[in-house]
């Protein structure tokens, strides 16, 4: 936008020169996620039990395992993955699903180094009151990401300095049925909480209440509506910023052969193309268009 490159009156209003009234940034979905719930677990192997803060096993030894593809660093914390197909989908087709659930080897409590609640920017209070009893105790967390919403979101210039990050307007849960379908998947997972070789290894529901959330009955659908409310963030999977799309789609940036409309010799070749949010990670995505892009450079260049 920058460039003179999307809506024009955005543009006027910050006083960038219009090259071409395009949509850009007009719509833009991202895969919002549920930090919990959190299970505390009794019967850990002596090993196990070792692993409950990054220093504790960065060491000399389990970095050497690490180059030979073994040891607890081989991880990259999401340990199995969950699809729930919700009854608030935007889709009827059964087969797609509109949850993602991660179960990650730890909570917050693991972030000794800061890192990931840096990333996240979680309040100190948040993470003392409500993380902090987790430090030494063996747990792990379950993380509900939304993969189909109701809500469109929208991306906007904050101002025409190219230093400065774009606004991110994500509007989650402007539509009840995006909340209602995380509330569904954090059941799912109590449910399969139940199972015998779960049990079995002495696991149990984290029940300190959620700060903020304390007026609702622990466990009731309302505590969970407002968990879902106060623990949501992005992981970074943003789409449809610059929708690829037919000729005459008021929506598409770009055409099927990613050229922008109305610009010679430029092309978009990342997610940002992708029209509806879709229902898996977007790294893999990136390579795909990336690669294809690749082959439509060339082609039309012989």
């Amino acid at each position: 936008m920058n460039s003179g490159i999307g809506p024009a009156a955005h543009l006027q209003q910050h006083g960038i020169r219009v090259l071409q009234d395009l949509p850009v940034g007009r719509r833009v979905y991202e895969h919002g996620g549920v930090f919990g719930p959190i299970f505390t677990m009794r019967n850990g192997s002596p090993a196990e039990q070792n692993l409950l803060n990054l220093e504790q096993f960065l060491t000399l030894d389990e970095i050497v395992r690490f180059r030979n593809g073994t040891g607890p660093l081989t991880s990259n914390s999401i340990e199995s993955l969950l699809y729930v197909k919700s009854p608030f989908a935007s889709d009827p087709d059964p087969d797609l699903p509109d949850v993602e659930v991660m179960q990650a080897f730890d909570s917050m409590s693991f972030d000794s180094s800061f890192g990931l609640r840096t990333a996240y920017r979680l309040p100190e209070a948040l993470i003392r009151d409500y993380y902090g009893p987790l430090v030494g105790v063996r747990n792990f967390m379950f993380l509900p990401m939304l993969m189909k919403t109701h809500t469109v979101g929208r991306v906007e210039l904050k101002s025409r300095n190219p230093f400065h990050h774009p606004v991110f307007h994500y509007q989650y849960f402007e539509d009840e049925r995006d909340v209602e379908a995380l509330v569904y998947s954090i059941r799912e997972v109590l449910r399969i909480a139940e199972a015998e070789p779960l049990q079995r290894l002495g696991i149990e529901l984290y029940k300190r209440p959620l700060p903020g959330c304390e007026e609702f009955e622990f466990n009731s659908d309302d505590y969970w509506r407002c968990h879902v409310r106060r623990q949501t963030a992005t992981f970074q999977h943003q789409v449809s910023t610059c929708s690829m799309g037919p000729v005459g789609d008021p929506d598409a940036v770009v055409d099927p052969r990613l050229r922008v409309r109305g610009i010679g010799r430029l092309r978009v070749a990342d997610v940002s193309i992708i029209p509806e949010p879709p229902s898996a990670h977007t790294c893999a995505m990136s390579y795909l268009i990336g690669e294809k892009a690749a082959d439509m450079i060339k082609e039309d260049n012989q």
